[in-house]
């Protein structure tokens, strides 16, 4: 092989091997820049990751917040609608007479948190019972525990549910010494004027429930009973 083709052999082999290693310089460019664009879209993924994670933590937290909010303004509302519950098993309640002339007396919740006074706005005369449960056994007492005789001049009840105090109230000088031995305590004894007529007041009283007796119902024992004592 002469001088010129030796020269001219080397010079292919010499641009060969720079092209060669060229090619393989981008290839391992355009790997860098791909590995550095995965890790771009891996980071921006995971910072998407947090923020979600972000908010649905801020999410919970007003969630948890409104949630422990209105917990925090109903549990009184609860509370009080529970005590009237214990304290008033029934607006409405009808107490069957045990006596003789059997008769039933239906009563009405009147007004809540109030005490019932007559039209002249003064307290009725009242028997009182002490410790007792609920307004139900209030009607109950006032109805069968009281003096017979009162039966037909009841006119209502109070119930005092914190001191679980029971009124059952009449008419200015309804009571006297015999009939209100069968009270715990009466106040007809006390000297001011007192209501009378049917309830259509109250007085404000925390505690306190107003029931009025609406009407009585005689039965047919009941019908002769009175017939008999009014002729």
């Amino acid at each position: 092989m002469n001088t010129f083709m030796k020269i001219v052999f080397l010079a292919l082999a010499a641009s060969t091997s720079t092209s060669a290693y060229s090619l393989k310089g981008a290839k391992q460019l355009q790997g860098a820049a791909s590995s550095e664009e995965t890790l771009e879209a891996a980071a921006s993924t995971q910072s998407t990751a947090f923020q979600m994670n972000d908010l649905k933590s801020k999410a919970n937290l007003v969630t948890s917040l409104v949630s422990d909010s209105t917990f925090s303004r109903a549990a009184p509302l609860e509370a009080a609608a529970s005590t009237q519950s214990n304290c008033v098993p029934d607006e409405r309640p009808q107490i069957q007479s045990k006596s003789g002339h059997k008769s039933r007396f239906r009563f009405n919740l009147f007004e809540s948190g109030a005490e019932c006074i007559g039209p002249n706005g003064r307290v009725y005369e009242f028997g009182e019972f002490e410790r007792v449960d609920n307004s139900s056994d209030c009607g109950d007492l006032c109805v069968n525990e009281a003096d017979s005789s009162l039966s037909t001049e009841l006119r209502g009840f109070n119930y005092e549910c914190n001191s679980r105090v029971c009124q059952c109230l009449y008419d200015e000088s309804t009571l006297d010494d015999d009939t209100s031995r069968s009270f715990d305590h009466s106040n007809y004894l006390t000297r001011t004027r007192k209501g009378k007529d049917s309830i259509r007041n109250t007085s404000r009283k925390n505690g306190s429930y107003c029931f009025k007796l609406v009407g009585a119902e005689l039965f047919e024992e009941g019908l002769e009973y009175f017939f008999y004592n009014s002729s």
